[in-house]
């Protein structure tokens, strides 16, 4: 393992509290709008800091049903990641 190896490793432990950082700040303008906090948290962990970008451009969360904007970013998530499962065979 040379100096590349040990800055990769040193990259991602500094990436990894930045990355739940960001996911901990958005779950909690996540709760503030009025919006699923643990929905939130876990859609930025995948996201990062676009999903803390798309939520601070929303506006508050209104009472007529759930949470659509979650949902889109949901499907845009696991849409290709069962794609990928179902069709992993004939790919590889």
């Amino acid at each position: 393992m040379g100096i590349i190896g040990l800055l990769s490793g040193l990259f991602s432990l500094l990436l990894l509290p930045w990355w739940i950082g960001i996911a901990i700040a958005t779950a909690l303008l996540a709760e503030r709008k009025g919006r699923s906090l643990a929905n939130w948290f876990f859609l930025s962990l995948f996201w990062g800091l676009v999903g803390l970008l798309i939520l601070a451009c929303t506006g508050d969360f209104d009472d007529y049903g759930a949470d659509a904007l979650a949902r889109v970013l949901w499907a845009i998530l696991l849409i290709p990641l069962i794609v990928l499962f179902l069709c992993y065979p004939y790919f590889f």
